[in-house]
């Protein structure tokens, strides 16, 4: 049977003016040069906020794979015009909240979670055989979150994590 387990967890907040689209394109495409193909689970648009959530997931061998969740929320935009070497360009006002959920699941084709003995084994090959491979996981997968939020911050305009 398929384990989650959280590795990292990030929120940014920001007060900002962008174009969403921009936004959408810019987060998706970082994903995807990352390796991971995003599934959007949740979109809407209401009055003056936009809100979408994805599962991103990279299978990374047989018994590994990094899943993402992440929810963008664009709270309040307001129109703006912003003059960019001469050139008004129409763009919102807004408050972003982006948070980002990062998993490391194990025996996601569920091989070792079938029958009890299995299982069993499942226990010893985590603890004793695939331990140092699993940590290594883990510190990989924190590396790309922290590629995300360092990403996501340039993007903003934010002070970067290094």
């Amino acid at each position: 049977m398929a384990q989650e387990q959280q590795v990292a967890k990030v929120k940014i907040s920001k007060q900002s003016v962008f174009k969403i689209k921009d936004l959408y394109d810019f987060y998706f495409n970082l994903m995807g040069s990352l390796g991971f193909d995003v599934f959007e689970d949740y979109f809407t648009k209401k009055d003056d906020d936009t809100i979408w959530e994805w599962t991103c997931r990279r299978w990374v061998d047989d018994y590994f794979h990094y899943k993402f969740w992440t929810k963008v929320k664009v709270l309040g935009a307001k129109d703006v015009k912003v003059k960019r070497e001469g050139v008004e360009e129409p763009m919102v006002k807004a408050e972003v909240v982006i948070s980002i959920k990062a998993k490391i699941v194990t025996d996601w084709q569920n091989r070792w979670g079938t029958n009890p003995l299995t299982k069993f084994f499942k226990g010893l090959f985590d603890k004793y055989l695939v331990k140092n491979t699993t940590d290594d996981r883990k510190k990989e997968l924190r590396e790309k979150v922290y590629v995300v939020e360092n990403e996501l911050k340039s993007y903003f305009e934010l002070p970067r994590f290094l």
